[in-house]
């Protein structure tokens, strides 16, 4: 069960995490990202989760990750309607942490600097190390059962529902130029 160990490795990672969004986080990698400490983004940035119209739930932690990160609200418009999240709106919700603003979208470089110059600043040597990652543990103890919980719940769905053989229909349907979504 690869999803279940990587889901959980990153929820329950004892570092603080950071995620520097260069564009587009599709699928259960939106679920994942969400579990970072610290999450920037670039103004082209979106989050999708197109599971339904694959015929399957959500996968990646997604379930309580962004219910948590997003609130229930566009948590049921991404992964019930699967409906994009625009970079504003991830913004409006508490998503993200902050919009860096580039030269273009492919100026990774200047869009690098400006989260490690962020993270310098703020995560800096007036911080114990100890007490931060102590803080971390504290503010993530009450959720690691319910986080376990429903990662097998999504990975006993997708096995389910795989052995319907709806999302391999679904998948070639896609491949084939008979569906499209609306990403």
């Amino acid at each position: 069960m690869p999803w279940l160990t990587a889901t959980r490795s990153v929820f329950r990672h004892p570092k603080i995490l950071v995620a520097a969004l260069n564009g587009p986080v599709v699928g259960a990698p939106a679920g994942l990202v969400a579990f970072a400490d610290f999450i920037y983004a670039m103004p082209h940035t979106y989050l999708a989760t197109p599971f339904t119209s694959l015929a399957l739930g959500a996968e990646g932690g997604s379930s309580f990750s962004l219910k948590e990160r997003l609130g229930a609200a566009k948590t049921n418009e991404a992964l019930l309607m699967g409906k994009r999240i625009t970079c504003h709106e991830l913004v409006q919700c508490g998503f993200l942490n902050k919009v860096f603003k580039a030269n273009s979208e492919s100026d990774n470089d200047t869009f690098m600097k400006q989260v490690l110059s962020e993270i310098d600043e703020w995560l800096g040597p007036h911080l114990d190390p100890a007490a931060l990652l102590l803080t971390k543990r504290q503010l993530r103890a009450e959720d690691y059962e319910r986080q376990d919980a429903v990662v097998v719940k999504e990975v006993m769905g997708a096995l389910n529902a795989f052995l319907t053989g709806r999302p391999q229909a679904e998948s070639k349907k896609f491949m084939t130029g008979q569906k499209r979504h609306k990403l």
